[in-house]
């Protein structure tokens, strides 16, 4: 197990985002939810060196909410590459962040992620090289570093399977099995938590249009919250942007019962399936190793 490490402001934020979209605020009354994964160990981390390959099309009809919802919860599955950044603002918690990574699959998984709140100038980075995960905190100048055995994409998992029931009418929610831990930068990459939560029951959501974000072509999903989770979020409505080729969530606004909007993430900037390298970090000789 990876154990992790975060300064107070850190912490802060993340209790807000956890009882927000955290598994165990998913979950519904007597509902249970599994998350499998399978680990393989890669030894480095290197991109290809050959050109950028074009991207593959994988078309979507707006009405079938299946491949849909299935694109978003494989998203891995669809793209070999990405680097970007994304804003993450919430009023209700409040937390106001800015996300950048870098996620490599291809032959071999390597991936970085940096994460600076706004608020309080608070900046933690991680990376994993294909052999260790090493953690930056830049708050308290501290620094750590552990092997960490990683991974695939993860098998394809249908929908099907994705949600099941028990012989007691309880629910199991299983997500594709893979190791890879964005954290924050998961929410947009690999919004699977959203995809059996916002969107399991489909009457409640319809892809309506496609429009144009930074380039890319986005469907465009508004739906409507049950009683739980207008609950849980204080939101009533929701509109997602989700990258019609990779699954990727590109925006999304939640809205109040006065129609104002009070979370959201933006893009700012995204590149698929681009060959690049994820470089190991350099820790500055000031900081000291967190020690549990």
């Amino acid at each position: 197990m990876v154990k992790k490490f975060m300064a107070a402001g850190a912490i802060a934020a993340a209790v807000g985002i956890a009882g927000i979209y955290g598994l165990s605020e998913w979950n519904h009354p007597k509902e249970k939810k599994e998350v499998h994964a399978v680990h393989t160990n890669f030894k480095r981390a290197s991109a290809p060196a050959a050109s950028t390959p074009k991207e593959t099309i994988f078309p979507l009809d707006l009405s079938d909410q299946d491949a849909i919802q299935e694109r978003m919860l494989n998203s891995y599955n669809y793209f070999d590459s990405a680097k970007g950044s994304f804003r993450y603002y919430s009023e209700t918690v409040p937390f106001d962040l800015i996300i950048d990574y870098k996620l490599q699959m291809k032959n071999k998984v390597s991936y970085s992620t940096s994460l600076l709140n706004q608020a309080t100038g608070l900046k933690t980075e991680e990376t994993f090289d294909g052999n260790n995960l090493i953690s930056l905190n830049h708050n308290d100048k501290t620094y750590q570093t552990q092997p960490y055995n990683v991974q695939s994409k993860g098998q394809y998992m249908k929908l099907k399977n994705a949600v099941t029931k028990n012989g007691d009418g309880t629910k199991n929610y299983n997500y594709p099995a893979t190791g890879i831990e964005l954290g924050y930068a998961g929410t947009s990459l690999h919004s699977k938590e959203i995809a059996l939560g916002f969107l399991e029951d489909h009457s409640l959501w319809k892809a309506s249009r496609r429009e144009n974000i930074l380039g890319r072509t986005a469907i465009v999903i508004d739906g409507t919250f049950d009683d739980s989770f207008q609950r849980k979020l204080s939101a009533k409505t929701f509109t997602l942007w989700m990258d019609q080729n990779s699954g990727i969530l590109l925006k999304m606004e939640l809205y109040n019962a006065n129609g104002r909007s009070i979370e959201g993430i933006e893009t700012k900037d995204i590149k698929i399936n681009e060959a690049f390298d994820v470089e190991s970090p350099k820790i500055p000789k000031d900081f000291k190793q967190f020690r549990p």
